[in-house]
């Protein structure tokens, strides 16, 4: 008698256990349903929250780039986005110099959605095949879709900085920023070309060209990722990163790195 209460009482005991058991497996799946964001398919933002910051990257193609510069864009990217890109930021690539006509044009826009590293109550797999084909992979090809055969004559670095600060996006200074410059950072217009020398700030600041490319980058981080090209591949004259970093405090950025990629 004593030996059947005890198997009634294991029993039982088997029974509340699997039910808690069954209880805490849908509470996590409640959980994971209301806690997973929504993303708009073409935008793949989270659906009804602010974004999490805003990442502009300009890609300057006004002179050609090498395959070998193409790949070290690429793997910079993929190293961005694994150790710096936050779920919900949105990214925008700018290309200056593009196939289409030559101007600044947006050729990407997207929030990342994130990868996932909790095996238990995510599917890391899926989570990383999704991102790949819907942000990685688009991204990429933007990049090497944006080279030219042709160098462009101009190279107005200056006003498409300025262009891409005046977005709206760009211009909320209670969102988290940070413009990428990829660029050899040589300006080249009529009156200001720096491959006839580069000018001093001061002299900058005096000319006309002040007005029309002073960029309003309060608050914002700058990286630069120095790219020579033909001539400047072999020197770089420490008057060009002192002249963009001093551009970059007196538009207010909150920091400017420079860096050959």
């Amino acid at each position: 008698m004593n030996e059947t209460r005890s198997q009634d009482r294991l029993g039982l005991a088997l029974i509340v256990s699997s039910l808690v058991f069954l209880g805490l497996v849908a509470a996590i799946v409640g959980w994971r349903s209301t806690s997973t964001p929504q993303l708009d398919p073409v935008t793949l933002c989270a659906v009804g929250r602010p974004v999490a910051g805003e990442v502009a990257i300009l890609l300057d193609v006004t002179d050609s780039l090498t395959p070998d510069q193409y790949k070290r864009v690429i793997e910079w990217l993929r190293e961005y986005e694994l150790s710096a890109l936050q779920r919900n930021e949105r990214v925008s690539l700018w290309v200056l110099g593009s196939r289409n006509g030559g101007g600044l044009e947006r050729r990407f826009c997207r929030c990342y959605p994130g990868r996932e590293r909790d095996p238990w109550l995510h599917n890391p797999a899926s989570i990383a095949t999704t991102t790949d084909s819907l942000f990685t992979a688009p991204l990429r090809h933007a990049v090497v879709d944006a080279g030219q055969p042709n160098p462009s004559l101009r190279t107005p670095l200056l006003a498409a900085i300025r262009e891409i600060s005046e977005q709206p996006e760009m211009s909320d200074s209670l969102t988290l920023r940070h413009l990428v410059v990829v660029s050899d950072l040589q300006e080249n217009v009529e009156g200001l070309s720096f491959y006839k020398g580069v000018p001093t700030f001061g002299d900058y600041s005096r000319s006309k060209h002040s007005e029309r490319t002073r960029a309003a980058l309060r608050g914002m981080t700058i990286d630069v990722l120095y790219l020579p090209r033909g001539d400047t591949a072999t020197l770089l004259s420490p008057d060009l990163p002192l002249f963009w970093r001093q551009y970059f405090r007196a538009c207010g950025a909150s920091s400017a790195r420079i860096r050959r990629l």
